[in-house]
């Protein structure tokens, strides 16, 4: 009896470590890296469908859409591509850092700007999630942002998640 619960907490163990980082569970707007070298893009959701590029390993793209239960709709990170291919290829981004892109407030409800890189720089607003701030430097774990307004700051950058470039 003991042999089967640790068998089953092992098997567990295992299937929630997966899923924490499988494709399978992209979200539609997410920056996701290429795994392999030569992987063909697709112009429909299928392998048999006409090959219209092919990406590196490295090459960044936008998770747009999954068609037919594992391919995806992709757009590659300048905006340049979009096609399809398998979700097995790919692994996320992570939050990639781009001077002059495009970046939205998350994780929180709203996140204080600053007057310099440090916790205990002067407050100077608050931006609610989902407000879009363009990134025009980063100094450590701090971000330089100018809102739609103008207005110029600094916030942590674990509360920003790449939109576009």
């Amino acid at each position: 009896m003991r042999r089967i619960r640790i068998a089953v907490v092992a098997a567990l163990i295992a299937i929630m470590t997966m899923a924490s980082v499988t494709p399978a569970l992209a979200k539609v707007g997410d920056v996701y890296i290429c795994r392999v070298n030569g992987l063909r893009v697709h112009a429909k959701a299928n392998g048999s469908s006409d090959v219209i590029g092919k990406l590196n390993k490295g090459d960044k793209v936008v998770h747009k859409a999954t068609k037919n239960g594992g391919w995806w709709k992709i757009q590659t990170v300048d905006g340049d591509h979009i096609g399809f291919a398998y979700r097995s290829y790919f692994k996320p981004a992570g939050n990639i850092v781009k001077k002059n892109a495009y970046y939205r407030v998350y994780k929180i409800s709203k996140a204080t700007v600053r007057s310099g890189p440090r916790a205990i720089s002067d407050k100077v607003a608050t931006v609610k999630r989902g407000t879009q701030v363009q990134l025009l430097g980063k100094k450590n774990n701090w971000a330089y942002v100018k809102g739609s307004n103008g207005s110029k700051g600094w916030i942590q950058m674990k509360y920003l998640k790449y939109v576009n470039g």
